[in-house]
């Protein structure tokens, strides 16, 4: 029992260390709005900085930021968001690791 116990905390303390962003409900009613690949290389000893904003006509209601190389970058929203028709993402990397995310929009 506590090895089943470990190994579920363990799952879920690696699952938490990843820079992913999963907000809202993605239903069938859901549609993809907006789909990109946010890149941005490394530079030694530095924590890269990027900023993406997305203005279209339909409401977002979900949000996906999938962390490829499950580091532990952190992306945050700026401006809009649920209810709104734009949003703006804030990334930021590591130090030292490059940021490579996988950004779906849904309405």
């Amino acid at each position: 029992m506590k090895k089943k116990l470990l190994i579920v905390f363990a799952c879920l303390l690696a699952m938490a260390s990843c820079g992913h962003l999963l907000m809202g409900n993605v239903n069938t009613n859901s549609f993809v709005i907006h789909q990109t690949k946010v890149k941005y290389g490394a530079i030694p000893l530095i924590r890269r900085v990027k900023t993406m904003y997305y203005n279209g006509h339909d409401i977002i209601n979900s949000i996906m930021a999938y962390d490829n190389d499950h580091t532990k970058a952190t992306v945050s929203i700026t401006s809009g968001g649920f209810g709104f028709p734009f949003i703006g993402l804030k990334f930021e990397s590591e130090r030292g690791k490059r940021l490579n995310f996988d950004v779906t929009i849904y309405g």
